[in-house]
């Protein structure tokens, strides 16, 4: 067990353990010491401080409490001992023990940050022109005409102007300039701006011109001052950004609050409880999974987005750094939620993708009565006992009928087409089809699709508007699709409730789907064409669809 030491350092406070305590108070005397003549010893001292707070927070951020004698020598290698420029001891007390410098020193690669004591405006055009080691002027021409290039030179300056940070400290400037960040250095470089300041102030007293006329020193003044109201503006919209995102994340996480365990979702203002939800979620759901798997992993996977906007919008709003720990600890853990979620959800999504990879199709042919050329086709929507749930969806193309009973769905996925028939005899085909995970499950599930035709003895076809599917067979695109082969010369009527059914009806007219009903069409060699419309009062005409039980001397079959 050993010792700490809590010290105050560039006015943060650190604990160091008792050897490390020694071994830094001694650097920091042996460097005094050798700055004891030195014009500006405190701001060099100051900043020299500065700097190994910075080192020390570096390596409490990995998550340790105590700075230990190898880091302090760490530091003591990146910076440079006092004698290691002096040429020999220095004046002083001279730091006992040994370090290890290997591995430990900085690297003097380069950061971009604004020069703000070399600027005309933010100090952008030479901090790059450090970054890339070229003359400032030139930027500042190359920046200057691409302000002719639609103004895009103007918006680039303004958004570096925001986020590349000013070159404050005096390590920030060595950083700048790609040059190591010891303790020499830094005395240079305070020695630089000193001499340079009194320099001028030495040329201002003897009344010399200091390089820049009165109209030249206020044209400055008006371009900075440009600047400021800029800069200005632009954290003004970054504040209503930050509002944004936060107002968005929390809207997000109302809704999925109440979509979870309130009031459910709304699909074309059809409100859909969240027991109902479950009913919609089972049909699509793998096997094995539940609703309340699938309603508990959507919240995990937007988790993270709705945090991290949270949190970029607190940032912003209320100018806390980037690294603050409570919005990096919850971003980093929402982040993970949801990226277990995307794994979890991947895998259940390969699973239920595998369940479409097969697709089997139960094909049924009945023969229609013969003697007759002219027919109708007609659709029922026979009405549901006891649905739990009726949903109907719109769309361009046609409506959507979802009906929930308790072991059963009913829905409108019926096609209906026409084919023109090379023999004499006119027949309709009924495939039944579904997907599975194998050849076998989709035919079996097709077998259990449950759907109704009438063919009646006048050459009427009562075609069932609704296909019933088990609740427990989950929807795996169970759909039906009938297809009525007529022979050259035959005649047909469709029904106005038949429009909904209609799939891509070959006609010589080009004439869309929903445009064919009503209307008498002729089947010809190349597909059906239309009746002349003077001709067709005598000719098939619609009848009042059938009601629910009544007699038609039909022959009704349920597959």
């Amino acid at each position: 067990m050993k010792k700490t030491i809590d010290i105050n350092l560039a006015g943060l406070r650190f604990a160091l353990d008792e050897d490390a305590y020694q071994r830094l108070n001694a650097y920091l005397r042996a460097l005094e010491a050798q700055l004891a003549q030195t014009p500006g010893k405190e701001e060099i001292l100051a900043d020299i401080e500065g700097r190994i707070a910075e080192l020390f927070t570096a390596n409490l951020n990995l998550g340790k409490q105590v700075i230990n004698l190898a880091e302090v020598d760490a530091v003591v290698a990146t910076m440079g001992a006092p004698e290691d420029f002096a040429g020999g001891d220095a004046e002083g007390e001279r730091i006992s023990g040994d370090w290890q410098p290997s591995g430990a020193e900085e690297s003097s690669k380069k950061r971009l940050f604004r020069d703000a004591d070399d600027r005309v405006v933010g100090g952008v055009a030479s901090g790059l022109a450090a970054y890339f080691d070229v003359d400032p002027v030139v930027v500042r021409l190359l920046w200057g005409a691409s302000v002719f290039l639609g103004g895009l030179g103007v918006w680039l300056y303004l958004i570096l102007w925001v986020v590349v940070p000013p070159a404050r400290t005096t390590a920030d400037r060595l950083r700048m300039r790609g040059e190591k960040v010891n303790w020499k250095n830094i005395q240079k470089t305070v020695e630089d701006e000193l001499n340079g300041v009194a320099d001028r102030v030495d040329r201002f007293a003897r009344g010399e011109k200091l390089g820049k006329s009165q109209g030249a020193r206020v044209a400055n003044e008006i371009v900075q001052s440009t600047g400021q109201v800029l800069v200005y503006i632009l954290k003004f919209i970054a504040k209503i950004v930050g509002s944004v995102f936060i107002a968005l994340s929390i809207a997000v996480g109302i809704a999925l609050t109440v979509v979870l365990f309130g009031r459910g979702i709304t699909v074309n203002d059809v409100v859909i409880e969240p027991e109902q939800l479950d009913s919609f979620l089972e049909l699509f759901a793998p096997e094995g999974l539940s609703s309340t798997y699938i309603m508990v992993l959507t919240g995990m996977l937007l988790l993270g987005p709705v945090v991290g906007l949270f949190t970029v919008g607190a940032r912003i709003l209320f100018n806390l750094p980037w690294r603050h720990t409570g919005l990096r600890a919850a971003s980093w853990a929402a982040a993970g939620i949801s990226v277990v979620a995307v794994v979890v959800a991947s895998f259940w999504g390969v699973r239920t993708a595998h369940e479409f990879e097969e697709e089997s199709v139960v094909t049924v042919q009945e023969a229609l009565p013969s003697g007759i050329n002219q027919w109708k086709v007609v659709a029922h929507f026979t009405p549901v006992a006891e649905p739990e749930a009726r949903y109907r969806f719109d769309n361009e193309e046609s409506d959507g009928e979802w009906i929930f009973t308790k072991d059963r769905l009913f829905t409108n996925l019926v096609d209906f087409t026409v084919a023109a028939e090379p023999s004499e005899r006119a027949y309709v085909v009924v495939e039944r089809i579904a997907s599975g995970a194998s050849g076998r499950s989709a035919r079996e599930r097709a077998q259990r699709i449950e759907y109704g035709l009438e063919i009646r003895p006048n050459g009427t076809l009562d075609l069932d508007a609704l296909v019933a599917i088990a609740r427990a067979d989950k929807f795996r695109g169970q759909h039906v699709w009938i297809t009525l082969h007529l022979p050259v010369g035959h005649r047909l009527f469709l029904d106005p409730s038949t429009m909904d059914l209609l799939d891509d009806v070959p006609n010589l007219e080009n004439t869309y789907d929903h445009d064919m009903v009503g209307t008498v069409w002729t089947m010809t060699a190349e597909g059906l064409t239309q009746f002349p419309k003077e001709a067709q009062s005598s000719e098939v005409q619609p009848e009042a669809p059938r009601e629910k039980g009544a007699s038609s001397n039909g022959a009704r079959a349920t597959y």
